[in-house]
């Protein structure tokens, strides 16, 4: 049996962690993360018991995970949790084990994980393996029933696993040669500043990329990580790779609400004339983002003020676009000029009013004006209501990049590696 499962505790949270983005964002039928590690396993049957045709339960919450509402989620969840769901119990113990929406409880996790074990839950005894085993490194006996009920309820890395004599989630079973699963807890461990778990990933962090060209460091600067940016940036990691679209780390720092990874890009180099591949700077994305510390620091920088997007809008008009009244009062202080007309639009209060959405979001659905807003409750809404989760903007972004590079309160919406709709 692997007895080097345990070796860097931070590494198994962080490879726990990577279970609940499979799950959140998976239809409910099909609720089941790691569905590649096992190809040759029998197919697992899904955590959910719904019935062709049948509501499920947990609509809502799978829209508020989705938009990283994690507030709501909590409260969603405990509520079909305390009546016996089982899905319910497994999500919210994932939640309370990586800290969404909560401190981090292992115990609160683990008695939420036991309910679901307790119902014959295969994904739950498989967490529940690697979280004993990791809290009791001398004890596998309780960990092994554990890979076994999970075996036996048809979990795919589970039979893996119990092929291989090993007990899960350690680093051999990270494989660090499955691609996919490498990038995953990168991510993931980026985002949360675990430096060990990135350290044990070697060499190479620079070159890791997503679907969407975002790079590591893109992750670690969407999230908030300080710790997670400080690490890639000091191994090496680019602060002006931009991903498939043209955003930098710097445009994704210039939306956050804390000032510190803004100065940090700065100091390592971050070019603030640097444009996306709708010709907005980072100026564009504080403006945007209502973000007046941010508009000032980068024009200090020589951020320049009379730049313009592909629609000729200045950094001012982004902010009149969106309401972003701060920023706007702001840029005109520091001498900038609208270049486009401007109606009165909506109050910032109201979030967004899809009948007049500003020239820049015409034509956009709904469910992208709200994450765009960062109006979570409203975007849970609309998913739950049949919101087609795979739209597109009229300029051809996914909701995952709204979500990913919308400039709206980034740092509170963002902290599991995101899969919107996979």
């Amino acid at each position: 049996m692997n007895k080097h499962c345990s070796s860097d505790p931070r590494l198994a949270v962080a490879m726990l962690g990577l279970a609940l983005a499979g799950i959140a964002s998976a239809p409910a039928e099909a609720a089941w993360p790691f569905r590649g590690k096992a190809a040759a396993a029998k197919p697992a049957p899904a955590t959910s018991t719904l019935r062709r045709g049948q509501a499920d339960p947990l609509a809502a919450a799978r829209a508020a995970l989705r938009t990283r509402d994690y507030a709501s989620a909590l409260k969603l969840l405990g509520a079909r949790a305390s009546t016996g769901n089982v899905e319910a119990q497994l999500l919210l113990g994932l939640m309370h084990l990586n800290g969404l929406g909560t401190a981090v409880d292992e115990a609160q996790a683990e008695s939420w994980l036991r309910k679901a074990d307790a119902q014959g839950d295969g994904t739950a005894a498989y967490v529940l393996a690697a979280l004993l085993h990791r809290q009791h490194p001398d004890d596998d006996t309780t960990p092994k029933a554990l890979l076994a009920r999970a075996a036996a309820a048809g979990y795919p890395a589970a039979i893996e696993d119990q092929k291989l004599a090993r007990l899960p989630l350690g680093p051999e079973w990270a494989g660090l040669g499955d691609a996919q699963l490498r990038l995953q807890l990168a991510i993931y461990s980026a985002r949360t500043g675990n430096t060990a778990a990135l350290a044990l990933l070697g060499d190479g962090l620079g070159k890791l990329k997503d679907e969407f060209g975002a790079g590591l460091l893109a992750h670690a600067v969407a999230a908030g990580s300080v710790p997670g940016a400080q690490y890639l940036l000091a191994h090496g990691c680019d602060a002006n790779a931009a991903d498939s679209f043209g955003v930098t780390p710097l445009m994704l720092a210039a939306g956050l609400e804390e000032g510190s990874l803004l100065e940090l890009l700065l100091a390592h180099g971050a070019r603030v004339a640097a444009t996306d591949s709708a010709k907005r700077t980072a100026l564009f994305h504080a403006a945007r983002a209502d973000r007046t510390a941010a508009v000032e620091r980068l024009v200090k920088a020589g951020a320049r003020l009379d730049a313009t997007d592909l629609r000729d809008y200045s950094a001012l008009d982004a902010a009149l676009a969106v309401d972003a009244t701060h920023a706007a009062a702001t840029l005109r202080q520091l001498g900038a000029k609208a270049l486009a007309p401007h109606g009165s639009g909506s109050s910032r209060d109201s979030r967004f009013d899809p009948a007049r959405p500003g020239e820049i979001y015409k034509g956009w659905p709904t469910v992208a004006l709200a994450i765009s807003r960062n109006d979570g409750p409203g975007a849970q809404r609309l998913l739950a209501g049949g919101a087609d989760i795979d739209t597109r903007t009229p300029q051809g972004d996914t909701l995952l990049h709204v979500a990913l590079h919308g400039e709206a309160e980034a740092h509170r919406a963002r902290r599991q590696p995101t899969e919107l709709g996979e």
